[in-house]
């Protein structure tokens, strides 16, 4: 998981590079070029200031994208952008900043963050991780979420397949090595009942 959080911030920053390079060229201006990013990374915004989270990059079911600035106020999310972020805290009671946390370890290199969070348009919390970095064109932190369920439903669908391929395995090996086994055995019971 956290693999895929860092290589989704990573292509973040890429899509920020590219077209801050189209702002210094000026085929356009800040405000198009970060429209453009927020668009790419989770969809244009609807009528009720909602993002609706349409990414072509996979974070999971229920992973996307967020976008602070250093004052903690969103500047992309699917329902709170536009909002100062800055004192909120872990859902479960933990007394993590979030939002203070990611900013810190985004200026301080990148890092992993993981805290309790509502699911998207939901009550119910889940346990998140979060890897935030500080792109260095717009000052921006750029962040790639994702809820540990996400990644443990796809881990559990793969151990279903390795354990049925197992399974499957073993039972052809077994039912080729008693073919063979009987194969080599029939010319030494042939000699043994002729005798």
């Amino acid at each position: 998981g956290e693999t895929i959080l860092k290589n989704a911030v990573n292509m973040a920053l890429m899509l920020i590079e590219s077209k801050n390079n189209e702002v210094l060229s000026g085929t356009l201006t800040y405000a198009e070029a970060q429209e453009q990013v927020k668009q790419a990374l989770l969809g244009p915004m609807n009528t009720a200031g909602e993002r609706p989270n349409i990414s072509t990059i996979d974070l999971g079911e229920h992973g996307y994208f967020i976008v602070y600035r250093s004052d903690g106020l969103e500047i992309m999310h699917p329902t709170l952008e536009g909002k100062n972020m800055w004192d909120t805290m872990d859902k479960a009671g933990k007394p993590i900043y979030i939002v203070r946390e990611q900013i810190a370890m985004a200026k301080s290199g990148g890092g992993f963050l993981t805290y309790a969070w509502n699911y998207p348009y939901s009550e119910k919390i889940g346990t998140k991780i979060s890897y935030s970095v500080m792109d260095p064109n717009w000052g921006w932190v750029v962040t790639a979420t994702a809820y540990l369920s996400d990644f443990n439903q796809s881990t559990r669908w793969i151990l279903y397949i390795v354990y049925s391929s197992s399974i499957v395995l073993l039972i052809l090996g077994l039912l080729i090595s008693f073919l063979y086994i009987k194969s080599i055995t029939r010319p030494i019971k042939a000699v043994s009942s002729a005798t």
